[in-house]
């Protein structure tokens, strides 16, 4: 098929991490629909062609789907925010599992995964976004674009943000928005990151403390590499049953302001540590080679350089958590330990509703 012909086809789910409708054509080429929902037939329109695939929008829905709902949002079909707001929120956990159930599928490693943790408010659950405000206005990047739409609010947002937003009047430029502040956002000057999903992220941070907990040794040193502020690292100093004193924690972060609210926030906890440095110059200095320590790791969507894939694998640490933004990195680099690695359990969280993007935990022997 080329460019802009037509075809019918059915969807039979979304893709990551774009959410686009996925289904084949009867000589099985793959087809990426964009707002297509799992059950839709429709007939599509081809606006990019490759060998073995096509993007394509819908140019008619000649069988909705029973699980296609109206978007809350009034600019669904322009924003670039959010890609599956069509989608009944059942499915798009389902959607997410699938993810991590074809790799569970592929792999010549077994392992058991666990069921994916929903959110209970899949809206407005967001504390933190980016706006973009032009002639006195606040919005979001349209799809592949650099103009703007302007919600009078954004449905996945506290409320609270959208109503300090409409309440301010603001000069043209971006600006990082959190329930406490509306902030100008300044090139050169690092930003502060924290998860957007309060309550999925506590239960993010109590499976870790699970997992924790059900180390078959007395844990001494555990190394919070790509720490941040310390999200995981001070959750488990302040909730493990076990003494918590008896455990040292590293907090390996490059970036300056991260570290120093990191510190800020462990004051009273002489057990962290804070090193500012790269996870690959600290992994450089320092020797892993103790058997009574385990690694908690959360790189950026990337995933982490090869340089920290031969560390881990030369160390003696038999056991490491792995925090994911990106599956198919995890995925990478999970396969890349080799065959000594083992998955003990991976679990999803869905950290972003309304899109294909989730947080992923997995846990392994090494």
């Amino acid at each position: 098929m080329s460019d802009n012909e037509t075809h019918v086809i059915k969807i039979h789910g979304l893709s990551f991490y774009e959410g686009h409708g996925v289904g084949k054509s009867d000589d099985g080429k793959v087809y990426f629909v964009d707002q297509a929902c799992p059950g839709d037939v429709v007939e599509i329109e081809v606006y990019k062609s490759k060998k073995n695939f096509a993007f394509a929008r819908i140019s008619k829905i000649i069988e909705p789907s029973p699980h296609r709902v109206k978007p809350l949002c009034n600019h669904f079909e322009d924003c670039g925010g959010c890609s599956i707001q069509h989608t009944m929120y059942s499915v798009q956990v389902e959607e997410k599992q699938k993810v991590l159930k074809r790799y569970q599928e592929k792999s010549s490693k077994s392992f058991k995964l666990l069921p994916f943790q929903p959110s209970s408010s899949p809206y407005h659950y967001r504390s933190r976004i980016e706006v973009h405000v032009k002639n006195n206005k606040w919005g979001f990047y349209k799809k592949k674009s650099k103009s703007l739409v302007h919600p009078d609010q954004c449905v996945i947002v506290h409320p609270d943000i959208n109503t300090n937003l409409n309440r301010s009047n603001l000069s043209d430029g971006d600006y990082h928005v959190d329930l406490k502040e509306i902030k100008l956002r300044s090139r050169g000057i690092e930003g502060i990151f924290q998860q957007i999903n309060p309550e999925i992220n506590l239960a993010l941070k109590d499976y870790i403390l699970e997992v924790v907990e059900s180390a078959p040794f007395e844990i001494k040193h555990l190394y919070d590499l790509y720490a941040g502020s310390g999200n995981y690292s001070l959750h488990l100093s302040d909730r493990l049953s076990k003494p918590s004193s008896a455990i040292q924690y590293y907090c390996v972060e490059l970036s300056r302001n991260l570290v120093e609210t990191g510190k800020n926030n462990s004051l009273n906890k002489p057990n962290i540590f804070w090193v500012q440095k790269s996870v690959e110059d600290f992994l450089l200095t320092k020797d892993l080679k103790t058997t009574d320590s385990m690694l908690l790791i959360n790189p950026p969507r990337d995933g982490v350089d090869k340089s920290v894939i031969d560390a881990i694998s030369k160390s003696r640490i038999k056991y490491l958590i792995y925090v994911s933004c990106n599956p198919m990195t995890l995925f990478r680099d999970i396969d890349a330990l080799g065959p000594s690695a083992s998955i003990l359990s991976l679990k999803g969280f869905d950290m972003f509703p309304q899109t294909m993007h989730f947080e992923t935990v997995a846990f392994l022997s090494l």
